[in-house]
Parts: structure tokens; sequence; C-alpha cells
């Protein structure tokens, strides 16, 4: 309640509205009245008084003096209370030239073909414009100032769920709204929400298309690198080696306990000469390529053929 009177906190509940008005009223008369906010543990008087009034029953004594109020006793700023200011017309909206057409028949001679193709999707109904639709019922145009409190609302209101542009336009159209740029201002109204933009998904947008190595024929160009480290094994191998052909996606691995020249010579001998015949290519990486042969520096980088 302190927080509603000093502004931290919005009155929304009609009848609160009507105490929160009286009691500005009544602070308007002094100098100066501010407000604080007293915790229980250091107003406890205050709290057992206001338990009293509700701890025994109605057939025992009390020991503080009631009054029931059967009327809420703010009645006399009732009306400045609950008085509703109709939002003001725009004088240049969208719905003007339709509604001028569509209540003016004198108007209809001079006016273009579109202007009448458009028209015609559109009715009024008690004063109210509406918009025709083909598989839904009839849509109320609204001006772009109610669009904007309606996008609030179904986004992020009490039942908003910060949902996507698409789904924001099922929603105002499922409700019974329409403005032309309803597409358009959903789209925009997500991108400026900062709660979006701070917990959506990222979108990981590729720099460049990705070149794919195709493989002529099965077995004929091999991946190789090592995986590392592992918790020592049998033998003390922590380290493991892998061959994965591109065309098969065959997988050939070995445990070592040490990354060496021998090692890896052994590993393509054993797993992929003498099993699979003599490759075309293998793709290795820098660390690789120096401890199969260090002599070769162009195998670093790029394929390399095994003659």
């Amino acid at each position: 309640m302190v927080g509603q009177v000093n502004g931290d906190f919005e009155v929304k509940e009609p009848l609160l509205q009507r105490y929160y008005h009286a009691t500005k009223n009544s602070i308007a008369r002094f100098s100066k009245a501010p407000l604080q906010h007293i915790s229980r543990e250091d107003n406890k008087r205050a709290d057992i008084l206001s338990k009293l009034s509700i701890a025994k029953k109605k057939s025992h004594q009390r020991s503080v003096i009631q009054i029931w109020l059967r009327h809420p006793s703010v009645t006399e700023v009732e009306a400045e209370c609950l008085a509703i200011e109709e939002e003001e017309a725009e004088a240049d909206n969208w719905m003007t030239p339709v509604i001028q057409y569509l209540t003016d028949d004198t108007s209809k001679a001079g006016q273009e073909r579109a202007m009448k193709q458009q028209c015609a999707r559109y009715t009024m109904i008690n004063e109210d414009l509406y918009r025709r639709g083909y598989s839904t019922p009839l849509l109320k145009c609204i001006t772009n100032t109610r669009a904007e409190y309606i996008l609030a609302e179904i986004h992020e209101g009490v039942n908003g769920n910060h949902a996507g542009a698409r789904t924001m336009v099922a929603k105002v159209l499922r409700v019974g709204y329409y403005w032309p740029t309803v597409q358009g201002d959903c789209a925009e109204y997500v991108k400026k929400c900062a709660k979006c933009q701070e917990f959506g998904p990222f979108h990981h947008t590729r720099p460049e298309e990705l070149h794919s190595i195709i493989s002529p024929w099965p077995f004929a160009i091999w991946g190789m690198d090592i995986i590392s480290p592992f918790s020592p094994g049998k033998g003390q191998t922590k380290f493991l080696l892998v061959g994965v052909d591109y065309f098969t996606k065959w997988i050939e691995a070995e445990p070592l306990a040490s990354i060496s020249t021998k090692n890896v010579q052994n590993f393509v001998w054993k797993s992929i000469v003498c099993r699979f015949d003599v490759p075309h290519t293998i793709i290795t990486d820098s660390s690789l390529t120096e401890a199969y042969n260090p002599s070769m520096t162009t195998w670093a980088s790029s394929p390399s053929r095994l003659r």
C-alpha cells in the first residue's frame, strides 16, 4: 500500500483506486506527509491489533471496538475514479477513407476501381468498421494506437509467453482484430523485446557454404586424427588413433601409449594398407603429419597421396 501511494506500484483494482484517490486528496491538504513502510517485526503492536479483529468469534467478547462497514467509505470519489476517458480518435488513420467511402454515398462516384475493390472487403456495424475474412469471422478494425496495446498484452501480458511474430499474428486474428500492417508490426515488436533478444535462441549462420569432400570409391580417401587425453588404461595407453573412410564411414582405431612415427606408420600399414589396399589420399592435421613423417612439410595442411 505504501508503494502504491508513493507511485512505486500501479493501482489496478477499481476499489483500491477509490481509496488511492481519497488518500491523495487527504495528503494534498498537508504541507508535508511522508509515508514509510515498517516491517512486521518492527511494529508488533500494530500487527497484534490487526489480528484481534478476526481472532475471536462473534459470540465472544472483543477487546477492540469494531464497526462493520456495509459499503465502501469512498463513494464520493467514485465518479472521479471510474470515469473512463475515451481515447481520442486519430485525425488521419488508415480507416478514414474506407469509412468515408462506406458511409458517404456521394463520394462513391469519383472513386477509382482499386478503392472499390478494397472497400468491398469491409462493412460497417454500429459505427464500427469490420473486415471480412475468407476462413475467419468479421475482424474489428482498430487504429495503430490501439494495436500497440493489443500487441503488448498478447506478447508479454498476463497470459503472454513471448511468442514469435507468426504466432502473434495468428493470435491477433484469433481474438478478432485487424489492421493492415499487423504482420510487420508483430515482427518489429518481437525484435524490440529485450527479453526475447536476451533469452531467445541464437542463430548460428555459416559465413559460407560448406565444402564437402567427395570420395570416388570405397576406402580411397581416409581421414586420421588423434583423440586425447584419456585416463591411462592397460599398457599405459592414453591416446586413440582413429581413421575414418570418407565413402563408407568405416572406422579403424588403435589405442597407443605414445604418438611416435613408428606407431603411426604401423597403424597405417596394418589397419589401412594391408586390409583395404593403398589409399588414394590420407587427410590429417599438422600434429599427426609431423608424427608420421617429420620430413614431409607439405602434408601438414593439405591432402597428401601415398605413393
